[in-house]
């Protein structure tokens, strides 16, 4: 099977994006090839060789597309508080490349530990996109300190009037997405978006938010939910120290999983580590599936050293993580804290 698989990334990022490359290739069927879409505004050819430097292994399996956004479209995309531009490539992923039918997209946090074929054949034939959602209504459940106002589905219900904490309302994370190229062309989603771009300042995830409120404009239909195992973030399971099984601590993102299947030998087929209070593991972040990264860090020549998270550094992302970002609009310079996402890693 061929698979096309898109990456937004700057070169701040090209270790992690390696990494899920990597894990792609790692662990599907060697009779599955793959054309990765490195979705970039400052990736250099130089980059893109020592990429293929490190998956030289898989040399015969894949291809990767260069994807640089010109100039005039790096700069016509909205400059938020919290989020750097590249979050919102993915959205124009299908303005880039309209020849394209289908694409999987990956964030470059993730680690991909199963054969990807059964979620690309998932058929979304007349669909905008499949992806894993989550349950608003059990994250207020589950966590009193949110309130009305701080997450983006407030902010959202606010302005658009769509009720994400409704029961019929899913809310899915952007993250793992297997996008229908040819629906967002047909529905023109591009230019809907730049709609949206005019009121980005409201959400705390933009790119996030528009996915959702132009697929709820089109109907709860047009998208397929996928099972959760396709996009678990990493705070999500804990290990009890006594009996040392795996149980489900954040049930919302995933909530159609089965308590039976979270057993010692459970495996998610694609980790996410997103941000949150346990940190990434190349930021000294801890979790039960941050060792697993690390092992495959070192595959590509990536050698990360176990450490803690800076307290104050962990302190303040959790502050500006929960602030309302009208706060933080007014608390920012011009170009906000997107530079912060641009300091992931050094480069090779």
């Amino acid at each position: 099977m061929q698979m096309n698989i898109a990456l937004s990334l700057n070169r701040a990022f090209i270790k992690p994006t390696t990494v899920v490359m990597y894990s792609v290739l790692k662990n599907s069927n060697r009779d599955n090839t793959f054309c990765f879409y490195l979705l970039s505004y400052d990736l250099s050819d130089g980059d893109i060789s020592e990429i293929h430097s490190r998956l030289v292994e898989f040399k015969d399996r894949y291809t990767i597309i260069n994807g640089k956004l010109s100039q005039e479209l790096y700069d016509s995309l909205p400059k938020h508080s919290f989020w750097c531009k590249e979050t919102y490539f993915r959205i124009v992923f299908s303005k880039m490349f309209p020849d394209v039918d289908k694409v999987l997209y990956l964030d470059s946090d993730v680690l991909v530990l199963s054969d990807l074929s059964e979620l690309y054949s998932t058929d979304i034939t007349d669909k905008a996109y499949a992806a894993v959602s989550i349950k608003w209504q059990l994250v207020m459940k589950n966590n009193p300190f949110i309130q009305p106002g701080i997450w983006s589905p407030f902010y959202t219900y606010d302005a658009f009037g769509f009720d994400f904490m409704g029961e019929s309302v899913d809310y899915v994370n952007s993250g793992v997405m297997l996008i229908n190229n040819q629906y967002w062309i047909d529905h023109n989603w591009v230019d809907r978006a730049y709609e949206f771009f005019d009121q980005v300042h409201k959400y705390d995830m933009p790119d996030q938010d528009c996915i959702n409120i132009l697929a709820l404009e089109d109907g709860k239909d047009c998208r397929v939910n996928l099972n959760g195992k396709w996009n678990v973030f990493h705070d999500a399971f804990e290990r009890d120290v006594d009996s040392k099984s795996v149980y489900y601590k954040n049930v919302f993102w995933c909530s159609d999983m089965k308590s039976e299947q979270l057993q010692n030998d459970f495996m998610p087929a694609i980790i996410h580590y997103s941000h949150c209070a346990l940190g990434r593991p190349w930021q000294g972040g801890k979790g039960i599936y941050c060792d697993i990264y690390l092992q495959y860090a070192k595959k590509v020549g990536w050698d990360i050293k176990k450490g803690k998270m800076p307290f104050k550094r962990n302190i303040k992302k959790l502050i500006l993580w929960w602030m309302p970002n009208g706060m933080l609009k007014r608390k920012q310079k011009k170009d906000g804290l997107a530079d912060m996402h641009r300091r992931g890693t050094e480069i090779w």
